[in-house]
């Protein structure tokens, strides 16, 4: 059976209030060994924090997405969160939208930088400006989509020991299940895509990506 992580879910959203529990340990049981549950404010990182508790399998990654927030008041909240991180050793998981020149502005003041950027969109080159700041690039079902020609030619200049997997789940389901709620198990899809872009096989796909997210995020054990 194939075994993967899932690096980026949501499992505190409300789209999963109705079977979240039973779905979790169905997924897991489907093969889904690691689950990362992102919280995004306190009330979120808290759910993500105990259901870690709960859940052997899941573990919690927490912080605040400055969503709202003028572009200022942002900048600063996410330079924050970058100090913490240093001071604690710990890893960062970095979401940026529509704003590629500051987020590499802010993360080059540090130099080389422990993390991944979530849900990559971006081009090759913005890509390869990310790797050369020490970030791994995680990639989402958008792999699959039939437009997705920008994200398959930024996949094309990711080392295979850069690249983490994830669903960013209930969102960005992959095909066939494009416009569904997406959940951990549909990542499959998205390993089958890279292994045929990568010219490797599946299973190699799964198990590099899985070692690079247990490297990265070093307190996952087996």
């Amino acid at each position: 059976m194939l075994e993967y992580i899932d690096s980026h879910a949501h499992y505190d959203d409300e789209a999963f209030d109705g079977d979240r529990d039973e779905l979790l340990n169905r997924v897991h049981e489907g093969g889904v060994r690691y689950i990362i549950n992102m919280g995004c404010n306190m009330e979120r990182s808290r759910f993500s924090v105990d259901y870690a508790n709960k859940f052997p399998f899941i573990y919690a990654a927490v912080g605040v997405h400055p969503e709202g927030y003028d572009a200022d008041l942002q900048k600063k909240i996410f330079e924050e969160q970058l100090d913490l991180a240093a001071e604690l050793d710990l890893p960062v998981v970095i979401h940026s939208r529509d704003a590629t020149e500051d987020t590499l502005n802010i993360l080059r003041k540090r130099g080389k930088v422990n993390g991944v950027m979530h849900c990559f969109s971006g081009s090759a080159e913005t890509a390869k400006q990310m790797l050369d700041l020490g970030l791994h690039i995680s990639f989402t079902g958008v792999l699959t989509f039939k437009n997705a020609k920008k994200a398959i030619g930024a996949l094309g200049v990711v080392p295979m020991d850069r690249l983490l997997l994830e669903t960013d789940c209930p969102y960005m389901a992959p095909e066939p299940n494009r416009g569904k709620r997406c959940d951990s198990s549909m990542i499959v899809h998205v390993i089958d895509k890279i292994a045929t872009e990568k010219g490797l096989s599946s299973e190699e796909v799964a198990r590099q990506t899985m070692e690079n997210t247990m490297r990265l995020f070093y307190r996952i054990k087996e």
